[in-house]
């Protein structure tokens, strides 16, 4: 029953909305800051926006494909594109009380989601899309905390990034070959294996070394427990991946910042 009611959360990605929000309240708290509600509601509602609009997509040029996720929407794209609007509205009603810094740097953050919806399959093509959409998901967390903080730390940065650059790169191996069936391009379809394996794991190893050399808080902690995880997914891979594990620990990882706070 629990793995169902998990599924579902992951088909319409509000288990990467938890994880965005729960992101955004560590950090917070790490930089002793407090977000208004809104910026909490406008981040979440921003993220399963773009992955929903991404996802109906996606399910509209591969609508007999074997994953749930784009069965889904392809099944309900009325309903979800009726939700996006909705969606959108809300966001838009919320702008009004949110610190105009912080709505600059989202509009900015906005302008630049749009491009990668429009650029998507070129990105993609490129072997950037992860790159790119790391990028917008750690500038998206970390705004408000750097911002209201009056503070930027380029190694608080780069963890996010190089833990959700991972997190892309781990889930396009995984799914490489229904990625190739569907006909989506992704860093996995138009890499070689051996040397996607040897940037995840470049990756890992550099975030672990960033943290295990910081200030040793709770925050370092997180990021130590997070790579390694990460690495276990990657030396794992077959084991997790014939048990449909590595979504529920991957996307997981975005929500333990709770046990560290």
């Amino acid at each position: 029953m629990l793995s169902r009611a998990f599924q579902f959360l992951q088909i319409l990605s509000i288990d990467i909305v938890l994880g965005a929000v729960v992101l955004l309240h560590f950090f917070s708290t790490y930089f002793r800051v407090a977000p208004s509600i809104d910026i909490y509601f406008v981040l979440g509602a921003s993220v399963w926006l773009i992955y929903t609009i991404d996802h109906l997509r996606d399910a509209v040029k591969a609508p007999n494909s074997t994953r749930i996720r784009y069965r889904f929407h392809h099944k309900y794209q009325r309903m979800l594109q009726g939700s996006v609007l909705i969606v959108l509205i809300a966001i838009v009603c919320r702008l009004y009380f949110i610190d105009y810094r912080i709505l600059m740097g989202g509009s900015v953050l906005a302008f630049l989601s749009g491009i990668y919806l429009l650029l998507q399959k070129r990105l993609a093509g490129l072997a950037l899309k992860e790159l790119y959409i790391s990028l917008i998901y750690t500038a998206g967390i970390l705004l408000a905390p750097f911002v209201l903080g009056q503070i930027f730390s380029f190694s608080v940065f780069l963890l996010l990034f190089l833990l959700s650059f991972s997190n892309l790169m781990l889930f396009s191996r995984f799914e490489k070959e229904e990625d190739i069936r569907d006909g989506f391009l992704s860093i996995a379809s138009v890499s070689e294996s051996k040397r996607l394996e040897s940037v995840i794991l470049i990756c890992i190893a550099l975030g672990l070394s960033i943290a295990l050399l910081s200030n040793q808080d709770l925050m370092t902690r997180y990021f130590v427990f997070a790579f390694v995880i990460y690495a276990i997914l990657l030396f794992r891979a077959n084991f997790l991946k014939k048990r449909n594990l590595y979504r529920l620990i991957g996307d997981g990882v975005f929500l333990f910042p709770v046990f560290f706070q």
